[in-house]
């Protein structure tokens, strides 16, 4: 399984660290360029009937892009923004899960919606957990932190760090133009089987310098 790592021609020390992250959890990976949301005309949000930025279409179109090479491989990949820490047994239990489920599309490494809590720190369900280390996403609200929930708010899983299997990412190249997160929860309560490692095995790392890597 290789990862592939969205990154921004200008965030070259971003690209080193993520790639020690993938090195330390033997994980193959490769660069893939970010596309540059401030040369791009902003595309509709169909999720909200408004315009995203110029930063989140950026975001959109490099997970967009991904999503068709993906679509074309014989086996599953990981899409890594370039601002993930992942754990060092990532791979292991990347493994695990692929093996232990009978069917799935997407497995989410992170699990909170913008990965801004350490692992541990994310409760999940009890009728969502699967498998020992595994949640159904789509049919609650547990990506949410207990301390972060909200009641009008619905759950979208992040998407620093995935995995999708070349049907997975077909599916999602058929779902209309939106952040990719909110393109992910509309996918995991509709046709995707999406899937969460609790605990996490991806978080923000804590080098982040607080940019969006496709905002500027």
């Amino acid at each position: 399984m290789r990862a592939y790592v969205i990154n921004l021609d200008k965030d070259g020390a971003r690209l080193a660290r993520v790639t020690r992250e993938c090195v330390a959890a033997a994980i193959p990976c490769e660069r893939f360029p970010a596309v540059e949301g401030r040369r791009l005309a902003p595309l509709p949000n169909h999720s909200t009937g408004r315009m995203m930025s110029q930063g989140a279409t950026g975001c959109f179109l490099s997970h967009r892009a991904l999503w068709q090479r993906i679509a074309a491989l014989a086996e599953p990949a990981m899409i890594l923004e370039d601002d993930i820490g992942m754990r060092s047994d990532a791979r292991a239990s990347i493994e695990w899960a692929m093996g232990a489920l009978p069917a799935w599309d997407v497995l989410m490494l992170e699990c909170s919606e913008r990965a801004y809590w350490l692992p541990g720190d994310c409760v999940f369900a009890d009728c969502d957990r699967v498998l020992e280390r595994l949640v159904r996403l789509g049919r609650n609200r547990s990506l949410m932190p207990v301390h972060a929930r909200n009641p009008r708010l619905s759950c979208i899983p992040g998407t620093r760090a995935y995995v999708a299997t070349p049907l997975g990412a077909a599916k999602l190249l058929r779902y209309p133009t939106a952040p990719p997160d909110v393109v992910l929860a509309a996918a995991v309560v509709s046709d995707v089987a999406g899937f969460a490692f609790s605990p996490p095995l991806a978080f923000l790392s804590p080098e982040h310098d607080g940019v969006s890597n496709t905002s500027t």
